[in-house]
């Protein structure tokens, strides 16, 4: 009698337990997709509209003080993002808008659906990355002349184009999945 209560006692011991394992395991499946969600579907910054207000080149007294400049100097950041750039025009380049699409984050979707931001990255990418002269082709390495930081894993990019003009792009790096997310295009 003693052994069958203490074998009862067991059993369901051992059935809370995985229970309690299966119950954790999908609330931490849930809480990751929310994670995510939130992560696709915020904005990065304040207002894409006005992105000259995040790019300081130089020092700045100002009456409350001084304001830094947040031209990034560091070599590996600046190559690192520099790679992210040349990816993301090389897939503008070949044509690749829906890819391009998924790079994006909501500071973009919200403004652009696919189809509008298909034909308006294919007119920026025309105007920007393609050239009707043979002896002017746009080659994509190197190109990034000033790399902004925004705020942690953020930058902004000033990118010169096929016509020597400077262009600004902007992109988050999430450097634990080693992607990056496009939050800015002059489109």
């Amino acid at each position: 009698m003693i052994n069958e209560d203490r074998d009862k006692l067991i059993r369901y011991g051992i059935i809370f337990i995985f229970i309690f394992a299966i119950i954790s395991l999908i609330a931490m499946f849930i809480n990751n997709i929310i994670d995510n969600y939130k992560d696709t579907h915020t904005n990065i910054v304040e207002g894409i509209e006005n992105i000259d207000d995040y790019i300081i080149k130089d020092d700045i007294d100002t009456e409350d003080g001084q304001i830094q400049s947040n031209l990034v100097t560091n070599y590996n950041t600046f190559y690192t993002v520099q790679s992210a750039f040349n990816n993301y025009i090389a897939t503008l380049i070949q044509g690749k808008y829906d890819e391009s699409y998924s790079l994006l984050t909501q500071d973009i979707r919200s403004k652009y659906d696919k189809n509008t931001y298909s034909e308006k990255i294919g007119q920026y990418t025309q105007e920007n990355f393609m050239s009707n002269d043979a002896n002017n082709v746009y080659t994509n390495s190197d190109n990034l002349k000033y790399l902004y930081l925004v705020k942690e894993n953020v930058y902004i990019g000033e990118i010169e184009n096929v016509k020597g003009d400077l262009i600004k792009i902007g992109v988050v790096l999430d450097t634990e999945d080693e992607k990056y997310r496009v939050f800015y295009v002059e489109i």
